[in-house]
């Protein structure tokens, strides 16, 4: 099979790539003298439909899981290390997809902190006493009013920048608070 000119196949670290130009989720490399392109086995991702396994595949990915076991199970190691060997290791599973790491209490505690920060700094907001922020109903002001980086607001807690978006269109983009000033600018 190897031997076959029609089929490119390319052995690689727990799975063989058999070569369809058209079909695969890689970089592509061609030699400058040659008309062949070859797959670029350092990115090889695992949604790839020109990705086989062998015996000796399997046998590799299970040494690899393994290995990485020790890593994911140690419950002292910092949470990025934690993640980032949990997806590994799931990702060389040949059966399952990669899935996101289960979740460290201390994380799990930082997170609910920040939740509290950011509804306390919604409530500040919309009574109209800022105590970090300009006091302007913005997703930035948000966030510096509740002492987190703007992408915490808008990757990691979605439900409460759109609640805050939600009460903000509610009460036109005043504050509550300053609604009865809007009401008198506007009458004089």
């Amino acid at each position: 099979m190897l031997a076959n000119p029609d089929l490119q196949i390319f052995p690689g670290k727990g799975m063989t790539c058999v070569l369809d130009p058209k079909r695969a989720a890689c970089r592509l490399r061609s030699e400058e003298d040659s008309t062949r392109r070859t797959p670029d086995l350092d990115d090889c991702r695992p949604n790839c439909v020109n990705i086989a396994r062998t015996d000796r595949d399997i046998e590799q990915v299970l040494v690899q899981i393994e290995r990485l076991r020790p890593l994911v199970d140690d419950p002292l190691a910092p949470a990025f290390r934690h993640a980032r060997d949990s997806t590994s290791s799931t990702a060389w599973s040949a059966s399952s997809p990669p899935t996101t790491a289960p979740e460290n209490p201390t994380m799990a505690t930082d997170r609910d902190a920040k939740r509290d920060a950011i509804t306390a700094a919604i409530q500040r907001l919309f009574d109209g006493r800022p105590t970090r922020s300009t006091g302007a109903l913005t997703t930035l002001q948000l966030a510096a009013e509740a002492g987190v980086k703007r992408w915490v607001l808008t990757h990691k807690h979605v439900d409460l920048k759109e609640e805050f978006v939600r009460r903000k269109s509610e009460a036109n983009g005043i504050p509550p608070a300053f609604q009865h000033l809007h009401a008198r600018a506007i009458d004089a």
